[in-house]
This record gives structure tokens, C-alpha cells and sequence, in this order.
């Protein structure tokens, strides 16, 4: 969604703004024309020289170009998880999300990093393209991810790209505050699709070159969620003292309806 504002132009014709000017100096002449004859004589000069500027210069536009300000799709929130050092946020604009994330890692027992996000009740997926990481150092990544709660310890499952290891990876907290292990990895350049999906306690993770041939990363984990989670992009910079952008397009997540009994 943008918000727009729209340009207004005004223009008005300089002789209108002469002939509505007060003519005080007209005025007091007229009172005593012998005594100040040559300040009349030199304001009927400068009153020609006016007009004289009008008739080259008839006009005077003001213009204020438009200006955009992109937001998150309906649905979407954003904020940063754990101690980043530096504040992110996050844009759509043209079918992609941008990123500027800060954090340390999203690993070990706790995570530091922004997040795009929306909730999911029950089964679902989150899929998209990663389609560059700009800026940051160290343990920087960006992909999709199925988090159980918005603390910086919460159980996760997530399908990203670490840029400084060459590949993508299943990345999996267990349980709150545990630490993360990584079953399963595919070397890969970007642009890459990712995909993490969930079916009650069992998450999975996938890769794709073209969003259609999908390769699963390892086998599918064992993780004890709530029913309502959170699903979205995941992405930090490696370090608390700079952020760095990741660009993301064709998101979708899709909520799966379960099997009646």
C-alpha cells in the first residue's frame, strides 16, 4: 500500500500582484506635488521598470512534486527480535520487500535480528526468492522462518542463506532457549528460492534455483509448538554496529487447512 501526495501547482500573473500593491508613496505625493516632485518623478520611473519586468516575466508557478511513502502489504508487521544495536525496518514496493536488518545471528540459544512477519494458525508454509544481501559481515543471513513466539529464545525453524558458508541451510530451535542445530545444507549462490513449512509438530525445509524443482534440506524435524505462530522473513547483518539490506520477492504464505476427522 502507498501512501501519495500530490503535487499542486499555483500561478498568478505578476500584474495582479502589482495593481494590488498599496500605493502609499502615490498617496502622499499628491499631498504636496511642488516639494516632492523628484521622489514622484523617481517612483513613476521604478513603477514603469515593474511593469516592464511583468511583461517578460508574465508568471509565477509554484510546483511541489508527489511524493510516495511505501508501506507493508495488509497483513504484514515488522520489528526487530533480541539486541540488535541498530533499529531496522522494512518496505514493499514493486513485488519486493527490502530489509535493513542489524544483529548479531540468528543462532545459538538467543536471536538478533528484524523480522517481517504475520501470523499463522495451525499448519502452513512460507516461501520466497532471496535475491541479494548487501552490506554486513561475519554471520549474516536472510530466508523465511516459522517462529513460535516474538522473544529473542523462541523455538524456530528456518530455511536461509548464511552468504559467508556458501550455502543454505535448515537451521532449527528445538525448544525455547536451546541451542540451534543445522540439519540440513545445499550450496547455492544468490538468487535462491526458500521454503519452510510446518504440518502440527513437524517442520520442514526446502530450495529451489527456480521456484519449481525443490530440493529438501535434511530430514524433517520434531518441534512442540503453539497453534499460533508467527511466519516471515527473517534477516540480520552480522553485527550490532552497522545494518545491511536484503532484498526478498515472490513471498507468499500460505495457511494449510487440516483433514477433518
Amino acid at each position: 500500500m502507498a501512501t501519495s501526495f500530490l503535487s499542486i501547482g499555483l500561478t498568478q500573473r505578476r500584474d495582479r500582484l502589482l495593481q494590488s500593491q498599496p500605493g502609499h508613496c502615490h498617496q502622499h505625493l499628491d499631498a504636496d506635488r511642488q516639494q516632492h516632485g523628484r521622489r514622484r518623478r523617481g517612483h513613476r520611473h521604478h513603477h514603469r521598470h515593474l511593469w516592464q519586468l511583468d511583461e517578460q516575466h508574465p508568471t509565477i508557478a509554484l510546483t511541489v512534486q508527489s511524493l510516495t511513502v511505501t508501506t507493508l502489504p495488509a497483513g504484514w508487521s515488522d520489528g526487530d527480535v533480541g539486541s540488535v544495536g541498530v533499529a531496522g525496518s522494512a518496505s514493499f514496493s514493486n513485488g519486493t520487500f527490502t530489509v535493513q536488518a542489524a544483529g548479531a545471528q540468528i543462532y545459538g540459544t538467543a536471536d538478533a535480528f528484524h523480522y517481517v512477519y504475520q501470523p499463522l494458525l495451525g499448519d502452513g508454509t512460507i516461501t520466497a526468492r532471496v535475491v541479494s544481501l548487501q552490506g554486513g559481515s561475519g554471520y549474516v543471513t536472510a530466508g523465511v522462518m516459522i517462529r513460535e513466539t516474538l522473544n529473542p529464545s523462541s523455538a524456530n525453524a528456518k530455511t536461509a542463506d548464511w552468504t559467508a558458508f556458501g550455502g543454505i541451510y535448515f537451521d532449527v530451535r528445538a525448544t525455547t532457549s536451546g541451542s540451534t542445530s543445522e540439519p540440513g545444507v545445499v550450496s547455492a549462490t544468490l538468487p535462491y528460492w526458500m521454503k519452510v513449512t510446518r504440518s502440527g509438530s513437524t517442520f520442514s525445509s526446502y530450495a529451489s534455483l527456480d521456484g519449481v524443482n525443490w530440493v529438501q534440506l535434511g530430514a524433517s524435524q520434531s518441534i512442540t509448538m503453539a497453534q499460533s505462530v508467527y511466519v516471515g522473513l527473517a534477516a540480520n547483518s552480522g553485527s550490532k554496529l552497522g545494518s545491511g539490506h536484503r532484498h526478498l520477492d515472490n513471498v507468499r504464505s500460505i495457511q494449510h487447512p487440516r483433514p477433518r476427522p
